[in-house]
């Protein structure tokens, strides 16, 4: 404690008398309490200047004064008062002084037990303003950190936001263009399967002529055995061919739409399903929304599996039926090469289905306009993928724009609260 605040003060032995007390106070009009010591120079207590002119303004003070069992001694005029020692600090103080009451008008201060002076309630008291005063001053300071940290925070916050909004519009945009190219991937497909359709069917009328065909060649010479054998194993294999060209082309048909399920999912998913479990973890609470995307992600992953599954399936049938198709081509050719070798016997009946070869031959050439069609259909396919595929990658960009500054305003909210805890 500053010796500063401590009062040397006037005081009196406990063996004086009760005149002596009064002649102190009579000479320092400001004293308003007296302390007594013994003869240790320890504290007893104190003399208060009220119970004195209580005693003066009494009509009978002089006469008690003037009695020895009254005035001679002042043991029965001293009050306790209150003593700390010197060591203790400011704020101990104030709150000793305030825990007395309105009633005490100092304290005694000591060290070792002896007496070192007086503390007066008005120094107490500036003491106590003193204090209230630099706790408002810190308050204050600390509020104007918190203030000004509130302030940029909140700059830096409408800035990331208005950018964070920027990028999801941006986002939302590139989202609707790839929405329109999926529908236009979709017109395309269900236009290679009308026209895959229409194969389908020139075929199976193909199929039909050449059953046609074979009724005819029965009707020739009963003495060509060996030519209706030979034409009948040709009319079976060129069905079975028929069959198989149509499960091929209904196959192709199916790898044609799963394959652009497959550019639409697989080309979306690619970066995105690696960042957004990512960041939704990092980012905590500003992240939830990327879990949301994690969970369509997920779901898109999915499919894109199916759908793997489903080619994988699909294109082991395409080989099976392209592998029955080129035995039966061979078995064919050994047909043909009989029906060759025995073709005068059978001119005739050639000559009759001229006209059936002819229209046979204006459905292959349709089928042959089709099969140009699902190429077309196929190409603007392609490119639509390749597109959905760079707004993809477009979305990938933005989306990692949004997860860095997702942690930039992490870091914001991070420091602000750094500053109010130390403000």
């Amino acid at each position: 404690m500053e010796i500063g605040i401590i009062s040397r003060h006037v005081t009196i032995h406990r063996n004086a008398q009760l005149v002596d007390a009064i002649e102190i106070f009579q000479q320092s009009p400001d004293l308003r309490i007296l302390p007594v010591l013994d003869d240790g120079n320890r504290p007893v207590g104190v003399v208060f200047e009220r119970d004195i002119r209580a005693i003066l303004f009494n009509p009978f003070g002089h006469a008690l004064l003037k009695n020895p069992s009254f005035g001679a001694s002042l043991d029965r005029h001293v009050r306790p008062c209150p003593a700390v020692d010197r060591r203790i600090s400011v704020n101990d103080l104030i709150e000793r002084h305030a825990a007395e009451g309105e009633g005490c008008e100092g304290l005694i201060v000591t060290s070792a037990g002896q007496f070192q002076g007086m503390i007066p309630n008005r120094i107490i008291l500036r003491l106590a303003a003193r204090r209230e005063t630099q706790a408002v001053l810190r308050r204050t300071a600390r509020f104007e950190r918190v203030d000004s940290a509130s302030r940029d925070f909140n700059a830096v916050a409408v800035a990331l936001i208005l950018e964070l909004k920027t990028a999801a519009d941006h986002l939302s945009g590139t989202a609707a263009a790839m929405a329109e190219r999926a529908a236009l991937n979709g017109g395309e497909a269900a236009i290679v399967v009308n026209t895959t359709r229409q194969v389908a069917a020139n075929m199976g009328e193909v199929a039909q002529r050449s059953r046609d065909l074979a009724g005819t060649l029965e009707q020739a010479s009963e003495t060509s055995g060996k030519v209706r054998s030979a034409t009948d194993n040709a009319i079976e294999l060129v069905t079975k061919s028929g069959l198989q060209t149509g499960t091929l082309t209904k196959a192709a048909d199916e790898i044609e739409g799963v394959t652009a399920l497959i550019d639409g999912i697989a080309r979306a998913t690619h970066m995105l399903s690696i960042n957004a479990a990512v960041e939704a973890a990092r980012a905590g609470d500003a992240g939830r929304g990327f879990a949301v995307v994690a969970s369509e992600i997920k779901l898109l992953a999915g499919q894109t599996r199916s759908a793997a599954a489903d080619i994988a399936l699909r294109i082991a049938n395409i080989r099976s039926a392209i592998s029955q198709v080129g035995r039966g081509h061979q078995s064919m050719e050994a047909a043909v090469a009989a029906v060759e070798d025995m073709s005068a016997s059978i001119m005739e009946a050639i000559e009759r289905q001229s006209a059936f070869t002819l229209s046979v031959a204006r459905h292959i050439e349709e089928a042959a306009g089709a099969t140009d069609r699902i190429h077309g259909s196929a190409g603007k396919i392609g490119q639509n993928a390749m597109a959905a595929a760079d707004g993809a990658s477009e979305m990938h960009d933005l989306a990692t724009s949004l997860s860095a500054r997702a942690q930039d305003l992490q870091h914001h909210v991070s420091d602000f609260i750094t500053a109010v805890a130390d403000a």
